[in-house]
């Protein structure tokens, strides 16, 4: 039954750390079709690639981690 708990424990902690870089990424991404829509068609590309960034990186550290 422990196991259970932790592992329930280090889904919410989990989810929880990746709520914000997400949230972020949501709003870097409309940015990043902004720009595209404008015409500024690098700027989106490195738009998407912090975003992609704001979410790998923690992600990373979770998986490591473990």
């Amino acid at each position: 039954m422990m196991q259970k708990e932790k592992d329930d424990t280090l889904l919410v902690r989990t989810v929880l750390i990746m709520l914000l870089p997400v949230i972020v990424s949501i709003y870097t991404i409309s940015f990043g079709r902004y720009n595209w829509r404008q015409g500024n068609k690098l700027g989106a590309v490195g738009v998407y690639g912090l975003a992609l960034g704001s979410v790998a990186v923690p992600l990373m550290v979770i998986i490591l981690k473990q």
